[in-house]
């Protein structure tokens, strides 16, 4: 007979865990791609729910390991503070000289607290460790294709002034 095999922690940063952090920058990209007019932004939609499929073959292809256990917290929390990052940069190209409210109406929009608690959730899913791969990959569609697609509904509406 053979020794039972003992259970490790994968690497510090899976891929699966860094998906979330990756999608934050991806979203900031296409944010600058839309106002600066390099493509229409009706394909953005399009690009958003590609990236949602593109993000659950990861997920579901990527190694089932977890992160260490001191690391769950600091990244989910990272990532729903990213998300207000992202907001805030997102804006910065338009907001008004001299008007700092702009920024902080867009910040505590409840919009973005509920964006930021479904990235929050994912992350935390994509941290611990699995056994259903399935479901990891269909909340990692419906997550990401919500969150692409409503921030880039709502960089489009602030960028038309709406």
């Amino acid at each position: 007979m053979s020794a039972p095999t003992v259970w490790r922690p994968g690497p510090l940063l899976t891929v699966r865990a860094s998906l979330p952090g990756a999608l934050l920058v991806v979203l900031l990209v296409l944010c600058y791609v839309a106002w600066g007019g390099i493509l229409p932004p009706e394909v953005f939609f399009s690009i958003g729910w590609g990236l949602a499929v593109a993000a659950a073959a990861i997920v579901w292809f990527a190694d089932q390991r977890s992160v260490p256990d001191s690391w769950w917290q600091p990244m989910t929390w990272g990532v729903a503070a990213g998300w207000f990052v992202l907001g805030l940069l997102a804006v910065l190209p338009l907001s008004p000289p001299g008007d700092p409210w702009f920024r902080i109406v867009v910040a505590l929009h409840p919009v973005g607290w509920f964006m930021a608690v479904v990235l929050a959730l994912w992350q935390w899913t994509l941290v611990r460790p699995g056994r259903w791969r399935w479901a990891q990959a269909i909340g990692t569609l419906v997550a990401v294709g919500v969150l692409t697609n409503v921030a880039v509904f709502m960089f489009m509406m602030m960028a038309r002034g709406d």
